[in-house]
């Protein structure tokens, strides 16, 4: 039976993290691969991912405390990849930019078993030098990155808006556009036992708070801060969803949600009327589309990726990414307009049904066994 092998930088929550292990278990119960995610042992966060019994987890290396030994830690995923490429009949599929700029130490006999899964504008993911902090490592980066994209790989997009920034700076325009969306768990993130609100009841809003200043946590406290009071008065709750450190930020009238598991997600959400969203860019943005299953109506920057699912003035109000005032006359319209409210609902039951992580998977198998 062949495997199928998911490489990550962590094995913490996450965005790109939690479309491998749906992929993987949707995988798992088609019974048709075997299957295993690997990561360096780079960090001590856990995740709170349900995953079937038969997907092994394999991690690489001793716990890493600084950069030196995260670098060796990736030497020797890489090895343990190369060896098993060499032995066994596999596939594998990786997305985290950093880790991908080491392809290149893959021989060029066993590209074609390699997955390069984009999920993320990859080539200008770090020039907030939140994460590389220094514009050397930052200028590596780039070379390595628009190096990498001139193997020949199979390569995988999770939306339209990745593919197309892919294809403006590697210039691989014979790079087949294959997309396979993120999904959700319907068993978790549904609208059952949800209260219908009368028009006169307070709305409550969720977010995911990130600490990330691509996400711009910042632009909601801002317009928040802003809002008049007569539309301060009509809601009830504003839950932040988060798993990071959020001290820098002033949140004393917020309520902060630090999720046990995926359902204490849905149960905020499904209690919640009003989903936000204020990033920069986004390469699908999940949580939107979870929050859509769950009933809620979606206020959301024009990030990119949500375009996959949000249609402005359809089933979602749209805003320019940054643009507070956009932002604050978009969230003061939805909560005066109950039946532009009710209509994006309406039209988000039918938006919602063409994702599924089945779906998905056949379509990575596809890819996998072209």
């Amino acid at each position: 039976m062949k495997k199928i092998i998911f490489v990550t930088p962590q094995f913490k929550n996450g965005g790109g993290n939690r479309v491998f292990v749906e992929l993987s278990n949707s995988i798992s119960r088609f019974g048709t691969h075997k299957l295993e995610i690997v990561y360096p042992n780079n960090s001590a966060e856990i995740n709170h991912y349900k995953i079937e019994a038969d997907i092994e987890i394999k991690v690489i290396g001793k716990l890493a405390a600084n950069m030196y030994k995260k670098l060796f830690n990736c030497y020797l995923l890489f090895k343990y990849i190369i060896n098993v490429l060499k032995s066994s009949d596999v596939t594998i599929i990786i997305s985290d930019p950093i880790l991908s700029v080491f392809l290149w130490t893959i021989p060029r006999k066993y590209q074609n078993n390699i997955v390069r899964f984009i999920q993320a504008d990859d080539y200008r993911i770090y020039d907030d030098l939140f994460v590389l902090k220094n514009r050397l490592f930052l200028s590596i980066f780039k070379l390595l990155t628009l190096l990498n994209y001139k193997l020949k790989l199979k390569y995988a997009f999770n939306s339209s808006f990745t593919y197309k920034k892919f294809v403006e700076v590697s210039k691989q325009r014979d790079v087949r556009k294959v997309i396979i969306h993120p999904a959700v768990d319907k068993k978790i993130f549904n609208n059952l036992q949800r209260e219908k609100k009368e028009i006169d009841d307070k709305l409550s809003i969720s977010l995911i708070a990130r600490d990330h200043p691509l996400k711009k946590l910042d632009d909601f406290l801002e317009m928040w801060s802003n809002l008049p009071d007569k539309t301060k008065s009509r809601i009830s709750d504003v839950f932040l969803i988060s798993t990071d450190k959020l001290e820098r930020f002033d949140l004393n009238e917020f309520t902060i949600i630090r999720p046990q598991d995926d359902y204490e997600i849905a149960n905020t959400f499904k209690k919640s009327d009003i989903f936000i969203s204020t990033s920069l860019w986004e390469g699908f943005s999940l949580p939107p589309l979870e929050a859509l299953h769950c009933g809620m109506v979606i206020l959301s920057s024009d990030s990119g990726g949500v375009r996959e699912y949000a249609f402005n003035t359809f089933n979602a109000s749209l805003f320019e990414p940054g643009n507070i005032k956009e932002l604050k006359d978009g969230l003061i319209e939805l909560i005066d307009n109950n039946d532009k409210r009710e209509k994006y609902i309406e039209n988000g039951k039918k938006t919602v049904k063409e994702f599924s992580w089945d779906k998905s998977a056949k379509e990575l198998i596809a890819l996998v066994q072209s």
